[in-house]
């Protein structure tokens, strides 16, 4: 019954959003830019009110760095990327022509979700628990050809992050082996700051090393 009452106010919002922004396009980037689950229910259902699946694929790229990835299954993030084809800022593009390498920072058990970067230093604020989780986790390392680059992202940071399907993979662990409780508090809020005391813990005061 929530289930119901909730997919009820996400369907009237998105009518609501409509006659507020005039225009599919725009009400859709809306959703990709802050609204996640409004943004998969106009995916799943947005046929109903004119919105279509290409409409929603053309904002995929953003959708997923602002959280949508939690709210859609992976089947579905692979049909709506396929609609989309490959892109970079949501915009329509060449995928690259030789395999990349890239990396993700995270605890083992999620070291095959989709979101990678091609700089290994912001692998590193991943994988310390920075961002995303408490326990320090790995820099993993792939080698991912073209056809499993499904999109492309540019970061305030000035790394990308690269959405790429990881059925089959192969992912290796390429850093910060231990499972050690670093204690990062003193160092929070200077990226730099965090990332010196990983390395040197990583590298001269690891009691594994």
């Amino acid at each position: 019954m929530e289930d119901d009452v909730h997919d009820y106010i996400l369907a009237a919002t998105v009518l609501l959003w409509l006659d507020k922004f005039g225009d599919v396009e725009p009400t859709v980037e809306a959703a990709a830019n802050g609204n996640p689950a409004m943004f998969a229910k106009m995916y799943r259902d947005g046929d109903g009110v004119g919105i279509g699946v290409d409409d929603v694929a053309e904002f995929a790229g953003v959708a997923w760095l602002y959280g949508a990835d939690a709210y859609m299954s992976r089947d579905e993030w692979r049909d709506l990327f396929e609609w989309a084809g490959y892109r970079e800022d949501d915009q329509p593009a060449v995928p690259p022509a030789e395999p990349l390498v890239l990396w993700r920072g995270a605890t083992p058990e999620h070291r095959a979700n989709w979101s990678w970067t091609d700089g290994r230093d912001a692998a590193i604020n991943f994988a310390s628990g920075w961002f995303v989780q408490d326990e320090i986790g790995l820099v993993w390392r792939a080698v991912v050809e073209p056809d499993r680059l499904l999109a492309k992202v540019s970061l305030r940071s000035g790394y990308a992050e690269y959405v790429v399907d990881t059925d089959g993979l192969l992912i290796q662990p390429d850093g910060l082996w231990c499972r050690c409780s670093v204690d990062l508090h003193p160092f929070r809020g200077s990226d730099r700051d965090s990332q010196i005391a990983l390395d040197l813990h990583e590298l001269v005061l690891c009691p594994r090393q």
